[in-house]
């Protein structure tokens, strides 16, 4: 009797969660759930563990056919990462860096040692306050050419042509305006010469949580109304997006920014330093559930290799790779 009721349990709980995942979209709260698709992946494939020794055969088709409603929203970005590296091409190839360094990091030095050892062309940085101040002036001072904005960075090695902070490009009729209307998140805009000459934009952003509230959403279209008014000259957006896939935050965001996302299935929080913090330091590796830092550029990129750094002091991991402005 066990077994059948343990199966018709797992079935009825993972069956909710497929259902959730599904429904995502008719909340910010319900989306958030599909950000940690991998987690319900694993929970359901427990769940097919458990039904195998039922002798109810209705319900392990029941959960093999639950796994596959849950496992197929990230198929797309699981796919995605799979394809093969392309092969070398000519122009200028640019080694770039993005990380959330965490106003709460637990060590800076380890922070500061690993973002020196990428040796990045290009360094895009957040939170680089906080406990992570010194570390974002230190850095700063090791780059000939660095603009900031709040609590964003962009550093390279390469002559900054100008810079400022991302703003909508027209101005707003405060008569008729809601707050919505001119929300845009921290971040900064650098153009800079490539070393043959041609110039191309970096930037460095972070967007706040997906809930509560709208804010996220309005700070999507802050920032797609940014990018717009810089556009002209190859772009390349690094930062925190707080969104992460299969989520429809991160799918609309796809949409809005007018550039190719780049960095595909590479999980990026929670890191161990956060859970350090928390009290739960005993961990022998980060949990690594969800990538909600990301990388964009524009089809004047060949992505040649994204990849996930290792533990710093922050809350995240930071990614590093490198792209080739084709010529």
């Amino acid at each position: 009797m066990r077994h059948p009721l343990l199966a018709l349990a797992a079935l009825a709980v993972c069956a909710g969660l497929a259902v959730i995942l599904w429904i995502g979209g008719l909340s910010p709260w319900l989306d958030v759930f599909r950000q940690f698709w991998g987690l319900w992946v694993v929970v359901a494939g427990l769940g097919v563990i458990l039904t195998l020794p039922s002798r109810l055969k209705w319900a392990k088709w029941g959960m093999l056919g639950v796994w596959a409603a849950i496992a197929a929203p990230g198929v797309p970005e699981t796919l995605a990462r799979m394809e093969a590296p392309p092969s070398y091409l000519e122009g200028d190839t640019v080694r770039v860096a993005t990380h959330n360094m965490w106003v709460q990091n637990t060590d800076p030095e380890l922070t500061l040692n690993i973002l020196t050892a990428f040796d990045a062309d290009v360094l895009a940085l957040q939170e680089s306050n906080g406990k992570a101040t010194d570390v974002g002036f230190t850095l700063a001072d090791a780059y000939p050419h660095a603009a900031r904005c709040r609590s964003t960075r962009v550093l390279s090695r390469y002559q900054i042509l100008e810079s400022g902070c991302l703003a909508r490009p027209a101005p707003i009729d405060m008569s008729t305006a809601i707050p919505c209307d001119w929300e845009v998140p921290p971040g900064v805009w650098a153009r800079v010469q490539l070393p043959s000459g041609r110039r191309a934009v970096f930037i460095s952003t972070h967007l706040t949580w997906p809930i509560p509230g709208d804010t996220q959403s309005c700070q999507r279209d802050g920032l797609a109304a940014a990018l717009a008014g810089l556009a002209g000259d190859p772009m390349v957006l690094m930062g925190d997006f707080n969104a992460a896939a299969p989520s429809l935050a991160l799918a609309h965001m796809d949409e809005a920014y007018g550039l190719q996302r780049r960095s595909r299935g590479l999980a990026t929080f929670p890191s161990q330093s956060l859970l350090g913090e928390s009290g739960w330091a005993g961990l022998v590796s980060d949990p690594m559930l969800i990538g909600i830092d990301h990388i964009y550029a524009s089809g004047d990129w060949v992505t040649e290799h994204i990849r996930v750094g290792p533990t710093t002091g922050s809350d995240h991991r930071p990614l590093v790779g490198s792209l080739i402005l084709t010529e």
